[in-house]
């Protein structure tokens, strides 16, 4: 008896399994099937199947027996079903894919289901723009509907991807629209979600008041639902928030309230990070014996669940708590640190050889798909065509006549172009040729007059001639760089480079004019600035810059030169007290047909063509140069350029 229950047993399993293998099959038999008869009787057994399983819903195959044309897109919906379920998300865009081709235009509940397996399936390959796109014809369909669950729905999905592709700016306005929407209905559950991803947001946005507020509001309204899980995390996030603001005894407070409800539910990932973030908070506050603890407690629930991200972290933190106290216990948990992050590094690349090769693959199914409903409609192919080739006169029509006034344009751009340059050039040749004269004559002066000039009238010629020389040089100079960009020869190569280290190195050319002029440089930029540029080129702004600030800014003045981080860019500024600028010598600044040089506090001849340098070479890099100023007040000149490359 008990070996015939064991053989049953066994007979089940088998034949589960086996009706698991032949659902591929039997669609494929679907599809094949010629007669009528054979069709119905395979359908049946695909249904069957896929309600067992419950794949389908059962409205759905009452509906395609009503109306038999839905039979394909019902069936390839299941299949779509299951192959998401089972982790087969390239099996799943293809049976989608037959469910859409096989879906009226019109039917558009129907269409939004469709459009989510598309969603989820490119999400988890790793595709978030085509995910992207397939969340956006789900949002327009619910929008359509004007069920505004759908629709709050549809938005928070959209909002979860582009957090997950850095896009925080388009999660925030997804997010606040389903929250709106989320407002008029009686669902405390969903708006504490949506509040609760919007306090994500604005953290990573550094906005930590409205982070707060939006949490708070979230963990008040799990509180009322009782729903201990969200609970857990909203605890979590108001923790992360007041850690990231420096409120330790705040984040403490909420962090130790939500282990014991995270603990509760089984959330080990979150009660792991959570350990991490109280060990922090001790090591702050000089507490290293409770930091150690809370650590230890991370590490151990790290290694139960095989988080390698949480632990590679945690071991960076002990190695900073014992750095300066116990340096070979700190190697100890370096070396555990690097060896994670090698590892880890490891499993990112074999991703995402995977991934490129789920690309390959899906490129290749996505190729037989199209030429499947290419020869489908080829019928239609002659009409179509035809209609094409008359849009495409009309459109060559139309582009003929824009060519024609973008060309009149370009030529009149061209020539207002050339007429500026030939009136800076008359500029510049004046330029020249002024002081070579004025040498001369100084020259000529000098021999004519050289027994009757006393030792102090002699340093007196000497010295204006070398302002005049060097003055004269530095516009040579100048005109040289302006050439090579013009023409393009100066080499471009931007690099990610710190910012810190370039001040530093311009600082350090300027100590002797400083000195001289009993001037203060101040100099606030951290040591992790960092941007992306032509590392040659801003270090010859900023010396610029800095040029005019020594030479603008009368004896006992102060020049203060700071860089901050400021909405993915890095943002320069340099401020003097020197003896500023109207607004009219501001407008002019930047402009090559209208130079303006002045003398410095201190005699100090100016070519004025540095700041049309600057401002090409700023640009260049992808930033932009502003001055702001204000005659017997200063100048403060604003660089910004971009972090990394776009």
């Amino acid at each position: 008896m008990k070996y015939l229950l064991s053989l049953t047993i066994f007979v089940l399993c088998f034949i589960s399994l086996v009706s698991t293998q032949d659902l591929d099959s039997l669609y494929s038999a679907f599809l094949e099937a010629g007669r009528r008869t054979d069709k119905i009787r395979v359908s049946e057994e695909l249904f069957s199947s896929l309600l067992a399983e419950d794949m389908l819903d059962s409205f759905l195959v009452e509906s395609a027996h009503t109306n038999p044309k839905r039979v394909p897109a019902t069936i390839a919906f299941g299949m779509a079903n299951k192959a998401f379920y089972s982790g087969e998300y390239l099996a799943a865009i293809k049976y989608a894919r037959d469910a859409e081709y096989n879906t009226s235009p019109d039917s558009l509940s129907y269409l939004a289901d469709i459009y989510t397996i598309f969603c989820s399936s490119y999400q988890r390959l790793g595709q978030y723009e085509t995910a992207l796109l397939y969340g956006r014809k789900c949002l327009a369909i619910d929008e359509k509907k004007g069920i505004a669950e759908n629709v709050s729905s549809s938005l928070n999905n959209l909002a979860a991807l582009y957090l997950a592709t850095n896009r925080a700016d388009m999660a925030k306005q997804y997010l606040l629209r389903a929250i709106d929407l989320e407002r008029n209905q009686d669902n405390t559950r969903s708006l504490a979600v949506r509040l609760g991803m919007l306090g994500e947001v604005y953290l990573r946005e550094e906005n930590y008041t409205q982070a707060l507020e939006v949490t708070k509001e979230a963990l008040e309204l799990d509180r009322a639902g009782n729903r201990i899980g969200n609970m857990a995390i909203r605890l979590s996030q108001l923790g992360a928030i007041q850690l990231a603001q420096g409120n330790y005894a705040k984040a403490e407070t909420s962090l130790l309230e939500a282990l014991p409800l995270l603990h509760k539910v089984g959330n080990r990932t979150s009660e792991a990070i959570t350990y991490q973030q109280l060990g922090k908070i001790e090591a702050h506050i000089g507490n290293i014996a409770r930091a150690e603890e809370y650590f230890r407690l991370c590490i151990e629930l790290c290694q139960k669940t095989g988080n390698k991200f949480v632990l590679q972290k945690t071991y960076q933190e002990l190695y900073v708590l014992y750095k300066s106290k116990n340096p070979s216990k700190s190697l100890a948990y370096f070396e555990l640190a690097q060896e994670l992050k090698d590892s880890l590094f490891a499993e990112k690349v074999q991703r995402q050889i995977s991934d490129f090769q789920v690309q390959y693959d899906l490129q290749g199914k996505e190729h037989q798909i199209a030429l499947h409903e290419a020869t489908i409609k080829r019928q239609r192919a002659w009409s179509v065509a035809m209609i094409g080739m008359a849009v495409l006169f009309l459109a060559l029509a139309v582009l003929a006549y824009y060519y024609s006034r973008l060309t009149k344009r370009r030529n009149q751009e061209l020539t207002e172009i050339n007429i500026l340059k030939d009136k800076f050039f008359s500029i510049i040749s004046h330029d020249l040729k002024n002081p070579v004269l004025a040498q001369k004559r100084t020259l000529t002066n000098l021999s004519e007059n050289i027994d009757a000039l006393s030792h102090e009238e002699m340093a007196q010629v000497v010295d204006a001639l070398l302002n005049s020389v060097t003055a004269q040089s530095d516009l040579l100079q100048n005109l040289l760089i302006w050439a090579q960009m013009q023409t393009g020869r100066m080499n471009f190569m931007p690099i990610s480079f710190n910012v810190a280290s370039a001040v530093d190195q311009v600082a350090m050319l300027f100590q002797l004019q400083l000195h001289n002029k009993n001037l203060i440089l101040e100099t606030d930029v951290p040591s992790d600035s960092m941007c992306y540029a032509d590392k040659n080129m801003i270090i010859t702004v900023i010396r610029n810059l800095l040029s005019n600030a020594v030479k603008f800014t009368a004896d006992g003045g102060r020049i203060l030169l700071k860089a901050k981080k400021q909405n993915e860019k890095c943002v320069m500024e340099l401020t003097d007290s020197g003896v500023g600028m109207s607004q009219e010598m501001c407008e002019k600044l930047f402009r090559i047909d209208a130079r303006h040089t002045t003398t410095g506090t201190a005699g100090e001849q100016g070519t004025g063509l540095g700041m049309v340098i600057c401002v090409d070479m700023v640009q260049k890099n992808g930033g932009t140069l502003e001055v702001h100023s204000e005659l017997g007040h200063g100048t403060t000149f604003v660089i910004t350029l971009p972090i990394n490359k776009e």
